[in-house]
């Protein structure tokens, strides 16, 4: 009997380390799934949506660590306690994809300035920002719409590759001011338009008790239905003047006068590409250099690199690099806040919805959105 008892638990250990296995294999070499925690690709993509990402099609990337407990990222299931350690590592390398990262692909990757040398400059737009190995760093969510090699700036909110301006099939989504005449339903009139992102600023006594004023995150088509409400007094989209240096735009320390809306221009870095190092594109690229190519024997002085007390004239790319962009162009801390994303963070491509919770449904029985489910992520 007890041999009988020994032989069940011996086979129900066996499958189900089998089932582990195969699950974790899966995972690691075909597809990830992750949860939407921000307003960031609205209104592709919303808080609650549980997608799968496809890692096969890009190539995907070996696992660096033996030593971490199954199916956890970064920390414990709820615990604040790391969930990997530094015992047994490998080297890591990208498997044959069999497509390339495309213009306008949205991708998941993972952050790349969670380094402890570049927490201090970026801890102020990325709250909770704390250092990682590159194999545990925090995964994010963003359109590609810079390539290696291309010229990329930013001009009244609209994209220009090459002095091109990059269309997207999908609607982006913008912040608005609006006025309205008087007090409204903000359930009825925002959510029922699919508006999730507003906030009602405090009333003018130059405008009245009655007048209230709202910033919205919505498409522009949202915004001209919106328009032609009785109630609604204006309505103009938030453009942010050329000339006007937004805090914590990328490159953060240093002059130029960009912002969210006016960027760049910038090239965006490509593998075997050498570049003529200069003051000015030297903060541009310093970040990826320094940390992301290995360089940190090099000594940064009055714009220019050092290297063993000779000034660097030229500089060849190890690898490719994208700039990634939010649909949510107003709500999105991208590569317009921190830079460039190395191909190596690259995790692979955003493919379906296969579920989504609302985290503000109006009633239980709208919790689940039915209508979200295996939507394809174009």
């Amino acid at each position: 009997m007890a041999l009988r008892k020994k032989t069940h638990f011996r086979k129900w250990i066996n499958n189900t380390g089998l089932v582990l296995a195969t699950f974790i294999i899966f995972r690691w070499l075909i597809f990830n799934a992750i949860t939407i925690l921000t307003p960031s690709m609205e209104n592709v993509l919303l808080i609650g949506d549980c997608l799968f990402v496809n890692r096969l099609q890009i190539g995907a990337t070996t696992s660096v660590r033996l030593s971490q407990v199954p199916l956890t990222h970064q920390t414990l299931f709820g615990f604040s306690l790391k969930s990997y350690f530094d015992w047994v590592q490998l080297p890591k390398f990208r498997l044959l994809g069999f497509s390339e990262i495309k213009r306008n692909d949205v991708l998941v990757f993972k952050l790349p300035v969670e380094q402890e040398e570049l927490i201090p400059k970026y801890r102020a737009i990325l709250s909770g920002l704390c250092p990682h190995p590159l194999d545990q760093r925090s995964y994010f969510i963003n359109r590609c719409v810079g390539l290696p090699g291309d010229s990329l700036s930013i001009e009244e909110g609209e994209v220009y590759i090459n002095d091109t301006v990059v269309l997207i099939s999908q609607p982006l989504q913008y912040e608005y001011l609006v006025q309205f005449s008087t007090y409204i339903n903000e359930r009825t009139l925002f959510r029922d338009n699919g508006v999730t992102d507003y906030a009602q600023l405090p009333p003018s006594a130059k405008e009245g008790n009655t007048a209230t004023n709202y910033y919205l995150k919505t498409t522009v088509e949202n915004a001209k239905k919106i328009k032609n409400y009785s109630v609604v007094k204006s309505m103009n989209k938030v453009i942010l003047p050329k000339f006007h240096k937004q805090l914590g735009v990328f490159p953060s320390n240093t002059t130029p006068t960009w912002n969210r809306d006016q960027f760049g221009p910038v090239w965006v870095p490509r593998k075997g590409v050498i570049i003529k190092l200069t003051p000015r594109n030297t903060v541009l690229y310093q970040d990826i250099i320094l940390y992301q190519e290995g360089h940190q024997d090099l000594v940064m002085k009055e714009g220019r690199f050092f290297k063993r007390g000779m000034v660097m004239e030229h500089y060849r790319f190890k690898q490719d690099y994208y700039f990634m962009l939010g649909d949510n162009r107003h709500s999105s801390v991208d590569s317009r806040y921190w830079g460039f994303v190395p191909k190596n963070h690259i995790v692979g491509k955003a493919i379906f919805v296969w579920m989504s919770v609302d985290p503000e449904p109006t009633s239980f029985r709208n919790k689940i959105r039915w209508s979200r489910i295996f939507r394809v992520i174009e």
